[in-house]
């Protein structure tokens, strides 16, 4: 193998890689754009964004070992559909824990400072993360429970009651247009 066809293998695997790292750029700003209309927390939009991110660059990453002729197409679809299986079996627990952190921060039950109760632990929501939320008791004592654990087990939202009445009451204020 001469010199010039390593330094244009190199070349367009690096040409590859930009085009994946822009493609992903392109994607995030659409994302960004349309989150912005739809009202979406920053935090989903940032973990939804970074995760194109990086599968723009895996998917770029096996279209140059392709190119170099490492692996054929085949084999790598047929690996990373082995692989993707191996992990989601090990990740089950933290990626049900993203998937119920996810749903929280879309479903709005809980939100910062709500007085929350749930398997006989209460207080004060100070922080919602997309794996755990921590909660601070009267004690003072921090509290994080998984996220998988507060949507499927019953939980008393002590502030929900005083948001909705407000809401509601807002909306009964509002004169409509004769």
């Amino acid at each position: 193998m001469s010199l010039a066809s390593v330094a244009w293998t190199i070349f367009v695997s690096a040409v590859i890689m930009a085009a994946a790292w822009f493609f992903s750029q392109i994607v995030d700003r659409a994302i960004r754009r349309g989150a912005r209309y739809a009202k979406i927390r920053p935090a989903v939009i940032n973990s939804l964004t970074r995760g194109i991110t990086v599968l723009a660059l895996i998917v770029g990453f096996f279209v140059v070992l392709t190119y170099v002729g490492l692996t054929s197409v085949v084999t790598l679809i047929t690996g990373l559909g082995i692989v993707g299986l191996a992990i989601s079996l090990a990740l089950q627990a933290t990626l049900s824990n993203m998937i119920a952190g996810i749903s929280l921060l879309l479903d709005r039950t809980i939100r910062l400072d709500d007085v929350i109760e749930i398997s006989g632990i209460k207080g004060q929501v100070t922080k919602i993360g997309i794996r755990s939320t921590w909660i601070k008791t009267e004690n003072n004592d921090l509290v994080i429970i998984p996220n998988s654990t507060i949507t499927t087990t019953p939980l008393k939202n002590h502030s929900l009651s005083a948001r909705l009445y407000k809401e509601v009451e807002g909306d009964a204020n509002v004169e409509s247009p004769a």
